[in-house]
Formats: C-alpha cells, structure tokens, sequence
C-alpha cells in the first residue's frame, strides 16, 4: 500500500517560483554589500574638531631633569580622542614619558627664571628636586648643629 502525501495549497506555477528565487538571491546580495557599508559608518573616522585640542602648553620638564621634553605635535595611541579626557591627564604623560626615555611632563608654572636668554620656555623652575634637596640639606644641619653645637664666646 503506497502512500502519498499531497499538500493541502495548489501547486506553485514555475515561473512564480523562479521569481521568488531570483528576489531572495537579489536581498542576499544587497545584504552582502550593505555590511561592510555600514562597518563603515559605525567604524568611522577620527573625531572632527573645530577647536584646538593640543593641550601641551600645559606641561613643562624640570629644569634639573635633564632630559628631553616630548616632541611638539608628537601623538600616542592614547591621543586618538583627540588628546582629551583620560588621555590629557599628566599620568598618561609620564606613562609615555617613561616608555621613551623623555623628562616627566610636570604642570607648567610661571616662573621669572624662564625671561632669561636661552634655555627652554618650558622649563619648571625650580624642579620637584630642588625643595627636597634644599629640606634635607637643613634637616642635616640641623642634626649636625644639633650633634656639634657650635662655639660660644
């Protein structure tokens, strides 16, 4: 005994069903070439900016440092948000600036020492060195005065 199974709906004419093959084939193509379009658009570019968003002339070297200062312009990964927010934080500066062997960025303060001729204008005087120095050296003469005490007439 030889069952057959019959579908309840008529019979699909060919040609109506070659026209549906053709369409699904035709928004299969339009699918493939609309993606990569839109990674496109979702990907972008870099942000447009109206302003300036160099923010170097906030950061100079220590005087005493003795190394050299990040170059003018110069861009890391980090700066692709166009150098601010996280990116602009004096940490990220002296992560960098260890990485490439430059002086720690220090935040610029005006200082008389920087009218005179030569040097760089965006030197820190005095360095972070310089009170530390300055409180151990009396710290030892106080010790030493205190250990020694001096003559008296």
């Amino acid at each position: 005994l030889a069952l057959s199974i019959r579908s309840p709906h008529p019979p699909i004419p060919t040609d109506a069903r070659l026209v549906g093959m053709k369409s699904a084939v035709v928004v299969a193509l339009l699918g493939l070439l609309a993606s990569p379009i839109a990674a496109t658009l979702l990907r972008g570019a870099q942000p447009i900016y109206t302003s300036r968003e160099n923010n170097d002339d906030q950061f100079g070297a220590s005087a005493q440092d003795g190394k050299e200062m990040r170059a003018p312009g110069y861009r890391n990964a980090w700066d692709d948000c166009g150098g601010v927010g996280a990116s602009a934080t004096e940490r990220m500066r002296s992560i960098a600036s260890r990485i490439k062997g430059w002086a720690k960025p220090l935040p610029f303060v005006r200082h008389a020492a920087q009218d005179c001729q030569g040097g760089n204008p965006k030197t820190v005087y005095p360095g972070p060195e310089i009170p530390a120095a300055a409180r151990a050296g009396l710290e030892k003469a106080a010790a030493t005065l205190a250990k020694y005490p001096a003559a008296t007439k």
